[in-house]
């Protein structure tokens, strides 16, 4: 992309940043180099590269950490079945950036793409993926056929009814936050002293919760408030905990992890 084309978003791309995490992100490649690091971890070794890792040690990668059936996580890599074969894929992104990369082992096959930007509405760059798919594994792309086995009882979204109290973790202290939710699913909300304000973006479905409230966690990092904080969180016991995340503002492009955990009083 040069510096005259803009990506296909209605997103507006926010300002260059130093990573406070060097290390740990905003790493930057070509999809040849992507496609040549997939080609490693498929073992498909070439001259030109060193191989800093044997073979057994990116077995050991690949490997979920737990033996359950569907999607597992491994050593930074989330693992799955498709078809009868395993498929291992790491995806990840920012508000201007999507990457993903795609292991097929037993067809010594890989997808990888990078993107600068993604609309969840249109389903892309996601979409881009499965046409591939579609012409290159076509076993693989095909939807399973519906079976009748039971399905595994849902947590009633009534059964979250209730006024929610607990606190957000950050590193200048515990924020208390208040959460309602009624039995037709409606939430609303507020950190500490701040007016009371429905929740966006609302799901809730079985033993999990998900959305996003305004307010101000009082983080020198964080956006100008007030912004957005996403609330994902799941019934664990008698508690609701999971995370809660800053989102970027108009000046900064910033997410910020939080822990928050809920018990209810009513």
């Amino acid at each position: 992309m040069n510096e005259h084309e803009r990506p296909c978003s209605s997103k507006k791309q926010t300002l260059d940043e130093i990573p406070g995490s060097p290390g740990a992100s905003a790493a930057y490649c070509s999809a040849h180099d992507l496609a040549l690091f997939a080609m490693f971890h498929l073992k498909d070794h070439l001259r030109m590269q060193r191989q800093i890792l044997p073979d057994a040690a990116l077995d050991e990668i690949h490997r979920p950490v737990t033996h359950l059936d569907g999607q597992q996580y491994a050593i930074g890599w989330w693992t799955d079945n498709r078809a009868g074969e395993p498929v291992v894929f790491g995806q990840g992104g920012t508000t201007d950036s999507f990457t993903l990369v795609e292991l097929f082992p037993a067809e010594d096959m890989a997808v990888v793409m990078l993107a600068n930007s993604w609309d969840d509405d249109l389903n892309m760059p996601n979409a881009i993926e499965a046409a591939i798919l579609a012409k290159v594994l076509p076993s693989f792309h095909r939807q399973p056929q519906a079976t009748t086995a039971p399905k595994v009882p849902q947590t009633d979204a009534a059964q979250l009814a209730g006024t929610w109290t607990g606190r957000i973790a950050t590193n200048t202290g515990d924020v208390p936050v208040t959460i309602a939710i009624s039995r037709s699913g409606e939430v609303h909300g507020h950190l500490g002293h701040e007016l009371d304000a429905p929740l966006r973006d609302v799901s809730s479905r079985g033993d999990h919760i998900y959305g996003i409230l305004s307010g101000n966690l009082r983080e020198d990092d964080a956006a100008v408030p007030p912004y957005d904080i996403e609330l994902d969180m799941f019934l664990r016991g008698a508690k609701l905990a999971g995370a809660a995340t800053t989102r970027p503002g108009a000046k900064s492009n910033t997410q910020l992890p939080h822990w928050i955990d809920m018990e209810r009083i009513q």
